[in-house]
């Protein structure tokens, strides 16, 4: 939904098409995360105070190239209490 893959690449874009016409029918919901993957790096950000976004990295990192944007290979917890949440990085190589 949410991406910097075109800042940090100079081309492309690992967005989801749709994403604005996604994002309209969710404001007459309480939204407070989005969860996302799949571009094997890490990403969290805050989005006009409304809402924040998290990207986990990647068990499998991009071993095949090399981390990509230094995110090393591991996955994302995610803690809930009611209306609040937290998240740690729990890496699984290289620490």
């Amino acid at each position: 939904m949410i991406c910097t893959y075109s800042q940090l690449n100079g081309e492309g874009s690992r967005t989801v098409a749709n994403a604005f016409e996604v994002f309209i029918i969710l404001e007459a919901y309480n939204l407070k995360l989005v969860l996302q993957g799949h571009i094997h790096w890490k990403e969290y950000g805050d989005v006009n105070d409304r809402f924040q976004f998290l990207t986990g990295g990647s068990i499998a990192g991009n071993g095949w190239k090399g981390r990509r944007h230094n995110t090393k290979e591991g996955f994302v917890k995610i803690k809930v209490e009611s209306e609040d949440f937290s998240w740690n990085m729990l890496i699984t190589v290289g620490r």
